[in-house]
C-alpha cells in the first residue's frame, strides 16, 4: 500500500514539477526595442494605435503615441519591443463613440437644503442614471495605409522606425 502511495505521488509530482521548471525558464522569442514618431504631413499624430504584426508568424506588438507622436512598442503586457523580421504596420485614430449609464450610488444622499420654492424630493428609492458619453474619433490615417500596409524590419538592438506618412 506503502508503494502506490508513492508511486501515485511520483506520478503526479514529477511531471508538475517539469511543467514548472519549464514555465520559469522560458526563453521567448528574440525581441528588440523599436520607437519612433508617427506624422502626416509632417504634423504629430495624438493617440495612434500602431500594431507591428510579423510576416512569418507570432505575436504582433502595439503602441499607442504620445501628443507629439512618439509611440514605443510592446510585446506583451509590460515586456517592450518587437520580435526581429519583417512585419506589416498597421495604424489607426478610429475610436468609436461610447455611452454607459451610472446609476448614482446607493449610499450617497443629496445633502443640499430645499429652497423656499422647492418642495422636499420625496425618495422612491429608484434614481434615472446619469448617461456619460466618451466621443469618439475620425480616423485620421489616409485610407492608403490599411490598403497597401508598411512594411518594416526589426533588426537586433534598439530600432527608431519613424511612420512618415502623407495626405496624397
Amino acid at each position: 500500500m506503502a508503494t502506490l502511495t508513492l508511486r501515485l505521488r511520483l506520478i503526479l509530482i514529477v511531471p508538475l514539477t517539469l511543467f514548472i521548471a519549464g514555465c520559469g525558464r522560458g526563453t521567448g522569442p528574440e525581441l528588440a526595442s523599436v520607437s519612433g514618431r508617427i506624422t502626416l504631413d509632417g504634423k504629430p499624430v495624438e493617440a495612434a494605435h500602431i500594431e507591428f504584426t510579423p510576416v512569418i508568424d507570432g505575436r504582433p506588438s502595439a503602441a499607442t503615441s504620445d501628443s507629439s507622436g512618439y509611440y514605443t512598442l510592446s510585446y506583451k503586457g509590460s515586456i517592450k519591443g518587437a520580435r526581429l523580421g519583417e512585419h506589416d504596420v498597421t495604424m489607426t485614430t478610429f475610436q468609436e463613440e461610447l455611452t454607459h449609464d451610472v446609476y448614482p450610488d446607493e449610499g450617497s444622499e443629496d445633502l443640499s437644503e430645499p429652497t423656499d420654492d422647492e418642495e422636499p424630493a420625496e425618495d422612491d428609492g429608484s434614481e434615472d442614471p446619469v448617461t456619460i458619453v466618451i466621443p469618439g474619433r475620425a480616423e485620421e490615417i489616409p485610407e492608403k495605409y490599411a490598403e497597401e500596409k508598411l512594411r518594416v524590419t526589426v533588426e537586433p538592438g534598439s530600432n527608431t522606425i519613424n511612420l512618415e506618412l502623407t495626405s496624397d
